[in-house]
């Protein structure tokens, strides 16, 4: 049934899969591109959020104030080279 169909149209096999193969690729990207906008525009919506939201570290404390290390202490991540 299929072969007489084919003749009748003047069509190959191959010509039909591949068609069909195409056309399905390009209709699944059609139609979930907007759930793939709403994913991506819900995620930075929510990272924006978040951004908002969280609290911004404590600067460090200056020079002279309580808890200041002089300038002149080493770093406790490098050691200090012997003179």
């Amino acid at each position: 049934m299929l072969d007489d169909l084919l003749t009748l149209l003047g069509l190959d096999l191959r010509t039909v899969i591949l068609a069909t193969g195409t056309t399905a690729v390009l209709a699944a990207g059609v139609l979930t591109w907007p759930l793939s906008a709403l994913v991506l525009w819900r995620y930075r919506r929510s990272v924006t959020s978040g951004m908002r939201r969280r609290a911004r570290p404590a600067a460090a404390p200056a020079y002279g104030q309580a808890g200041a290390a002089p300038p002149s202490a080493p770093s406790p991540h490098r050691p200090v080279a012997a003179g």
